[in-house]
């Protein structure tokens, strides 16, 4: 196990950066002389840092980077996913770090020298697909986010229940489980990977005709990636205990929405798709 580099519970800023310079140091040493990452170095890759070298080429489908590219690259999905992760305090408990993608969760524990969560390849629990990730990644750009578009791809600890993720993604903390469980409108099983995926194929269609640029074209492409990926990731549902598809649309704004595609995992965790629509 890693000598422990984390206080116990460390900010954002100092978990961010004691992993940034493991991964750095990870990524240098695969490298080599030439300084640059190929997916084949990767792959021969071990340790903690190994599985985040190699989604990075599977997110980019780059045939080589520079290490500081990767390194760089790093850096800001885990200040960005802690940032996420930690509560109120902006400090990270152990409940928190089991909030974070599956690639950083068990980096995380480790750093703060503790085991891992479970093994990386407990055939229970379904990771969260290439795919997917890649889709969701492609679709964090100005003229998506800055129109109030919004999706990620999320790993919940078996502690955390249903209404406790939802209100996690809506951001009100003060309401009920029951309160929370009104809001959103429910559809189970293969009927509901199939009905947000074709939500989202409708929804780059309307891209498509919205955007008189090429952004048009890369938007239908983006939302169509994502659709696919939706289904590579939920079917068949059998991989999980259940899969559910919980919506919500706030009525006096029309269009603003919450769609939420969850999956409980057979050893009871949860691998959450999440869409949110705020237009100005």
């Amino acid at each position: 196990m890693a000598k422990i580099a984390l206080p116990t519970t460390p900010t954002p800023d100092e978990a961010s950066k004691a992993w940034t310079r493991g991964f750095a140091a990870a990524v240098r040493d695969a490298a080599g002389d030439s300084a640059r990452l190929t997916p084949k170095k990767a792959a021969g890759m071990e340790g903690i840092y190994a599985d985040n070298a190699r989604n990075y080429f599977e997110r980019t489908g780059r045939s080589w980077a520079t290490a500081d590219t990767v390194i760089d690259s790093g850096a800001r999905y885990v200040r960005r996913e802690t940032e996420k992760a930690a509560g109120a305090d902006q400090k990270l408990s152990l409940v928190d770090i089991r909030k974070l993608p599956a690639d950083l969760q068990d980096d995380m524990l480790t750093l703060r020298g503790k085991a891992p969560s479970k093994p990386a390849n407990d055939p229970k629990v379904v990771a969260p697909s290439p795919a997917l990730t890649a889709a969701v990644a492609a679709s964090e750009i100005p003229s998506i986010n800055d129109y109030g578009k919004y999706m990620g791809v999320d790993v919940y600890p078996k502690t955390m229940s249903r209404a406790e993720i939802l209100r996690k993604v809506v951001g009100y903390d003060d309401l009920t489980d029951a309160e929370i469980g009104e809001w959103f409108s429910s559809v189970k099983g293969s009927a509901a990977v199939a009905d947000l995926a074709g939500s989202f194929k409708e929804i780059g269609a309307e891209e498509k005709e919205n955007w008189d640029d090429d952004r048009g074209v890369q938007h239908e492409r983006i939302f169509s990636d994502v659709a696919e990926g939706l289904g590579a990731q939920f079917i068949p549902v059998s991989k999980f205990k259940s899969v559910e598809l919980a919506e919500h649309f706030i009525q006096e704004d029309g269009d603003c929405e919450y769609r939420l595609l969850i999956g409980k995992q057979k050893d009871d965790s949860w691998l959450v798709f999440s869409y949110s629509n705020f237009p100005f």
